[in-house]
């Protein structure tokens, strides 16, 4: 009666080791959908960040190269300070531009520009939010491990057709988008360096 009460437990306990690993198993299988949106609902939650950028446009005659600073406060605007000592300030659907060696500035509209905006984490994360059609695939580029989150970019302009972030995985911050043509050729790179995420929105000035 002894050895079959502990039988019964052995084979209980069984079961249970079987249902625990079980039940792991399938959340490392779904771990990797799970994490894809988690880094967008992350990207979507910032406050503030700054980084330096390296914005590549490359067309069908030449490349061009741009480097700057990009300042983003969510809800207030985002702002480029190009190394060419042009500035840009993207607030609500306006542009302010400033030539900082004439001292002249300007006023465009938002969709007047193609090029810079898209650089913007939070512009980058609006086309997410608003396109049903998105891409998650992990990718890895120097021995570094990516999420690559893919999104088709609106409008008419065959030459700015499609987008993929690359968010670093060990890092925990975004490395660089492509916008890719209708054919995916690359059309324009931004690379990021030095990114930093802040809560002190308060201490960023996103005016000139």
């Amino acid at each position: 009666m002894k050895k079959k009460n502990i039988i019964t437990l052995v084979v209980i306990v069984a079961i249970g080791v079987a249902l625990i690993f079980g039940t792991v198993f399938v959340k490392l299988q779904n771990k990797n959908v799970s994490d894809e949106y988690h880094v967008i609902e992350l990207l979507s939650e910032i406050k503030a960040y700054t980084s330096e950028v390296t914005i590549k446009i490359i067309n069908d005659k030449e490349t061009n190269v741009y480097e700057g600073t990009q300042k983003y406060v969510k809800d207030v605007g985002y702002k480029l300070d190009l190394n060419d000592e042009r500035t840009f300030i993207f607030k609500g659907n306006d542009i302010e531009v400033k030539d900082n060696n004439s001292e002249r500035q300007y006023t465009l509209e938002k969709d007047f520009d193609e090029v810079f905006k898209y650089g913007f984490i939070g512009e980058y994360i609006g086309l997410i939010y608003t396109n049903e059609e998105l891409k998650f695939q992990k990718e890895i580029l120097n021995d570094k491990e990516y999420f690559v989150i893919t999104t088709l970019i609106p409008g008419s302009n065959n030459n700015l057709y499609e987008g993929s972030m690359y968010y670093d995985i060990a890092e925990y911050k975004p490395s660089k988008i492509i916008i890719y043509d209708n054919k995916h050729n690359e059309r324009i790179i931004y690379n990021y360096k030095n990114f930093n995420w802040t809560d002190k929105e308060s201490d960023m000035s996103i005016d000139f």
